[in-house]
C-alpha cells in the first residue's frame, strides 16, 4: 500500500465504525487520531500539513508529550479530514451534509367546546376565582 496515495478523508470515512477511532474522538485524544490515521497509511507530513501544524508539534501529540487544546485545532482537524462535528464535540461543519429533520408530529386540532361544555368552564372558572384562584379555598 502506497502511504502518499492514500486519501486521508476516505481513511476516517473507513474509520467512522471503527471503536478505538470513535473512542480517541470522544475522548478528543488528538494524539490517538493522528496515530490511528498514521498506521492506516497517511504519513505524518501529509497529517502536518493538512492540520496546518508543524511536524514536531504532530510528534508530540502523538507521543502524548502534549494534547490539542485549542478550539480552532480540532476545527481544523475535523475539517482536514471530515471528522463529523459531533465526534469531536463540535457543531455540525459546513462541510457535513445537512440533517433531515424528523418530522414534527402535527398537533391534532382541539374541538371547542360548545354549548353546555363552555357554559360549565364559565362556572368553573368563576368558582375559582371567588374561591382565591390557584390555592384553592381557605377556610377555618
Amino acid at each position: 500500500m502506497d502511504r502518499q496515495v492514500q486519501d486521508p478523508r476516505e481513511v476516517v470515512a473507513g474509520l467512522l465504525d471503527d471503536s478505538r477511532f470513535l473512542g480517541a474522538c470522544a475522548a478528543r485524544d488528538m494524539g490517538a487520531v493522528f496515530r490511528i490515521l498514521n498506521h492506516r497509511g497517511i504519513s505524518t507530513r501529509r497529517i502536518a500539513a493538512a492540520v496546518d501544524i508543524t511536524q514536531g508539534r504532530l510528534y508530540d501529540y502523538m507521543n502524548g508529550k502534549s494534547r490539542v487544546e485549542k478550539l480552532v485545532i480540532f476545527e481544523q482537524i475535523a475539517d482536514a479530514f471530515h471528522i463529523p462535528g459531533h465526534l469531536l464535540g463540535l457543531a455540525r461543519r459546513s462541510w457535513e451534509p445537512a440533517v433531515d429533520a424528523q418530522p414534527q408530529p402535527q398537533p391534532q386540532p382541539q374541538p371547542q367546546p360548545e354549548g353546555d361544555d363552555l357554559t360549565a368552564m364559565d362556572a368553573f372558572r368563576s368558582a375559582d376565582r371567588q374561591a382565591g384562584g390557584e390555592g384553592g379555598c381557605t377556610g377555618p
